[in-house]
């Protein structure tokens, strides 16, 4: 076994922990002696889940607004631009690099976690960290920290093909070679895109880019609607007066809690900021799409099913496709079904508390989320744990996988009052310079004159939204005997 000690431990590289190390590295000297793992090779040494997504895969938000801490971009782009995952796995080796030029930094990678104890050596406790290589050939390793910041963010997979019951139709993913050569956009048999989310957007617009006539089959579970990339990005001139910021969203959500009717929620937030393809779709992960682009997708649709795959089955009376409520339909052999089902909680995770029990680590992770990103999460939660600060600022974090899963609904109005809690006490926790330079901050697309009013809400109205916001998370947490509180 090899051992490696060091003064801070910081696993996964995704955007979530390269902001952890970022923020960290502010309170490290240069002698400090930083090591980073990560399961993945060193051929894929940055960008978490950006290293195996699709190719064609493109931001949600402008590029500016996707970084890390507040370092900028060098590609010269317009600042609405969509970067692609070349240009994100670039930005993020870059941001990586300045940070080594400021400090110590180790790399370990091909590395999977295994497990972590607090263990008292003399008059300090230390975090032995147990991991294995992916590699036969390494060692296993133990890793002796003074603290340790566990960054596992989404730990987002890509997605698999489907496993259906006949080889007669052609089972894909998004990243199958015959989406990308054209072969599917070239063929005129028929094409179902499993999924109503981003991925399954992001495979019609590839299509469409090969053939502009494609008609492709839609089957989209209970369907998902997007936030209006218009109404918080607005560009040029318009920035001045037009759309919305995402914390008047947010405020707006959280305000309208009412624990007797839920059920309006996702019907104002898809009609006041939303956009949607599917006239029935429920459910939202706060994706963003353009009026352009659902203009783009809309010419595509042939057919749209609102239900679940379950799989291709052989009959007497040819192929058919089943789906979990029980309705059969037939298929044309040689068909292409492309599954684009993956979404913000692909697997369980094994639920820890944010702050361990002597303080040594920190997670950033779902099952205990203090915000919906965890790149924001990433960045906020090292300034406060550095200070030792969890204590007298009451941060509040909930098991967001655990609620989404049982009602999005609720969730929505869950996670849109913690936005606005936690905001509030990072307020109280940090400095305004901490603050202001979190490049991840969304409102500021927007000129100052936009964002100021909005912040002067919340602080002129800080307690009255802390008790609302907290009252929010603890009924809704209550209701569904999901896990929350306070950190620390």
């Amino acid at each position: 076994m090899k051992t490696v000690e060091c003064d801070l431990c910081v696993i996964g590289t995704g955007i979530a922990g390269l902001n952890a190390l970022n923020s960290a590295s502010e309170y490290l000297s240069k002698n400090d002696r930083v090591l980073v793992v990560d399961q993945k090779p060193k051929s894929q040494m940055l960008g978490g889940m950006w290293n195996h997504v699709y190719q064609y895969v493109r931001l949600h938000q402008p590029h500016p607004l996707f970084t890390i801490g507040n370092k900028k971009w060098t590609i010269r782009k317009n600042a609405s631009y969509l970067a692609n995952r070349e240009e994100i796995l670039s930005h993020f080796k870059s941001c990586y690099q300045s940070l080594k030029e400021k400090r110590t930094i180790e790399e370990q990678f091909g590395y999977i976690y295994q497990s972590h104890e607090e263990v008292k050596e003399g008059e300090e406790i230390v975090v032995h960290i147990q991991f294995v290589a992916s590699d036969d050939s390494m060692p296993p390793l133990m890793v002796k920290a003074k603290r340790c910041i566990k960054a596992f963010g989404f730990n987002i997979e890509p997605n698999e093909p489907m496993s259906f019951s006949t080889d007669r139709v052609h089972s894909l993913s998004p990243e199958s070679p015959e989406l990308l050569d054209g072969t599917v956009a070239g063929d005129d048999r028929p094409v179902y895109v499993i999924g109503g989310g981003k991925t399954s957007m992001d495979v019609a617009s590839l299509l469409l880019s090969q053939n502009p006539a494609q008609k492709i089959n839609y089957i989209v579970g209970k369907g998902t609607y997007f936030l209006n990339r218009d109404t918080f990005f607005p560009e040029g001139i318009k920035k001045n007066w037009a759309g919305k910021t995402i914390n008047q969203c947010m405020l707006d959500i959280s305000n309208r809690y009412d624990p007797q009717q839920l059920s309006g929620t996702t019907r104002y937030l898809r009609e006041k900021y939303g956009l949607a393809h599917f006239d029935q779709a429920t459910q939202t992960f706060i994706g963003l799409l353009s009026p352009e682009e659902a203009a783009i997708i809309d010419q595509s649709i042939e057919s749209t099913v609102y239900d679940y795959v379950l799989d291709v089955t052989e009959t007497d009376e040819g192929l058919c496709l089943v789906y979990k409520s029980g309705r059969k339909e037939p298929i044309a052999e040689g068909s292409y079904l492309i599954n684009c089902t993956g979404h913000i909680y692909p697997k369980s995770t094994t639920a820890e508390p944010v702050v361990s029990e002597h303080g040594r680590v920190l997670n950033i992770q779902k099952t205990a989320s203090t915000f919906i990103f965890t790149s924001i999460a990433g960045y906020f939660l090292p300034h406060v744990w550095f200070r030792d600060r969890f204590d007298k600022v009451p941060v509040l974090y909930f098991n967001h996988e655990d609620l989404a899963k049982k009602d999005k609904e609720s969730f929505l109005y869950a996670f849109a009052a913690q936005v606005i809690h936690n905001q509030l006490r990072f307020f109280e926790a940090l400095p305004f310079g901490i603050l202001y330079n979190c490049g991840l901050n969304f409102d500021k697309w927007f000129p100052l004159h936009r964002q100021l009013p909005v912040l002067a809400d919340m602080l002129l109205n800080k307690k009255k939204y802390l008790e609302k916001t907290k009252a929010v998370i603890d009924q809704i947490c209550e209701k569904y005997g999901v896990e929350n509180g306070v950190v620390g």
